[in-house]
């Protein structure tokens, strides 16, 4: 591997300036297309371009264990990601807050004892959803682990550090240096320096896909861009302003897939998890013992609420009507085994199609203001029949404000929301007896 020194070419806070802009050629004096360890004029290390390190039956794992799972950009991309539509994927663990999420203690509740949850921890959707998909990408990661080891030995050497005091291992992806894995299809990313990864290690980039040109990592800096080409690793210093030159696809299906594998720095917070957590978001529990515990979750609910969960709904920190969702949405992609189908059919009530189970509960619900509407149409009744005339505004008769229904009846009328059939029924009533 070749080794080069470059220097600035701009002072760090016009490299910082430009942040939020994209990268142009002209920021660009030197290509770097050759396996090279580069470094600052100071000597740290900046970056390094390996040429092919990464197999291609490793670049199809990566492929195809993502193609079916991509999903829009959240908003945190907002400056990083060019077009709105860029597809997204996050994977391993994650330290921000999520709905559905392990609760954990931090060191700021030694101060304030009572407040929980102020940090999260979590699995993401794709590790947590898609077990088979991430087990077979662990050779790929381990593999990247070497590479990222052998283009920075002290970045990694840190990192690793880093993880082993401070980091639980429930959130490491085994046997690497990183977190978590953010993979991006054909981003072309805008100037930024990252945040929230390890401060004092470095980052790691792999590409895979084929039909597309363009998409040089650009450090303006120092105005050098690296060329990486499907099968290419980049081991940087995330923390200096970078970002990619345009991106073409040269045919219809063509596709640049970036992985970038990091340490998230917040992990060190996740010191401690409560024993009333949520165990589905717990990496050290199987995802069949996973399984049993919200299936016996949701069987709980149902025997003390006397229906399904909805979506929102939690049972002693489980998300059972997430969970319940998440379920649905597998069995619709054949991705359920039937003998769970069958744990889950074993739900009193269950039903598999949401809409048929919200229809006939919107059907009950109408029968049941028709029902009351028909008793309180029935107690006017027999209020005139005895009194001789209608019930006055504030007028309780038999424990029942018949004066105040009556006139939300009126008000309807004259706003002209009542069926036809209810219209008819409350002219009849009080059609022909003056009101007091």
């Amino acid at each position: 591997m070749q080794r080069l020194q470059v220097q600035e070419i701009m002072t760090e806070a016009d490299a910082i300036a430009l942040e939020g802009t994209f990268a142009r050629p002209s920021h660009v004096k030197q290509f770097i297309n050759t396996s090279t360890c580069v470094a600052n004029e100071q000597g740290s290390f900046l970056c390094s371009l390996q040429k092919g390190a990464l197999l291609q039956s490793m670049q199809d794992t990566v492929k195809t264990n993502f193609a079916k799972v991509t999903r829009h950009r959240g908003s945190r991309r907002k400056i990083a990601a060019n077009d709105k539509q860029a597809k997204i994927v996050l994977a391993g663990y994650y330290d921000r807050r999520d709905p559905h999420t392990t609760r954990i203690v931090t060191s700021s509740l030694k101060k304030r004892p009572n407040k929980l949850g102020m940090f999260v921890c979590r699995e993401t959707v794709y590790t947590r959803d898609f077990p088979l998909e991430w087990n077979s990408l662990l050779p790929v990661l381990r593999h990247l682990d070497q590479c990222h080891a052998s283009a920075d030995a002290t970045g990694y050497r840190n990192q690793k550090q880093f993880l082993k005091k401070s980091v639980l291992s429930n959130f490491c992806i085994p046997e690497t240096i990183y977190t978590t894995l953010s993979v991006n299809y054909s981003v072309q990313t805008r100037l930024h320096r990252d945040k929230g990864d390890y401060a004092d290690g470095s980052v790691l980039l792999s590409v895979s896909g084929d039909g597309f040109e363009g998409g040089e990592l650009c450090f303006p800096r120092y105005g050098i861009a690296l060329q990486v080409r499907p099968g290419d690793v980049i081991v940087m210093d995330a923390h200096q302003v970078h970002g990619n030159l345009p991106i073409q696809l040269t045919h219809e299906h063509g596709q640049r897939i970036a992985l970038v594998a990091y340490a998230r720095e917040g992990m060190r917070n996740c010191r401690h998890i409560l024993p009333t957590v949520e165990m589905l978001a717990m990496p050290s529990t199987s995802h069949a013992e996973s399984f049993a515990i919200a299936l016996k979750a949701v069987e709980v609910f149902v025997k003390v609420k006397g229906r399904l969960p909805k979506i929102h709904e939690k049972h002693q920190s489980i998300a059972v009507g997430e969970w319940c969702h998440n379920r649905r949405r597998d069995k619709k992609d054949k991705q359920l085994p039937i003998e769970r189908i069958e744990a889950i059919e074993r739900i009193p009530g269950w039903v598999w199609n949401v809409e048929t189970s919200i229809d006939t509960a919107m059907v009950r619900k109408n029968q049941i203001r028709e029902e009351t509407f028909q008793t309180f149409l029935t107690t006017v009744q027999q209020f005139i029949d005895k009194n001789r005339r209608l019930p006055k505004t504030k007028e309780v008769w038999n424990g029942v404000s018949l004066g105040k229904w009556l006139d939300n009846r009126r008000h309807d009328l004259r706003r002209g929301v009542l069926s036809e059939n209810r219209k008819g029924h409350i002219l009849a009533v009080i059609g022909a007896v003056p009101r007091e």
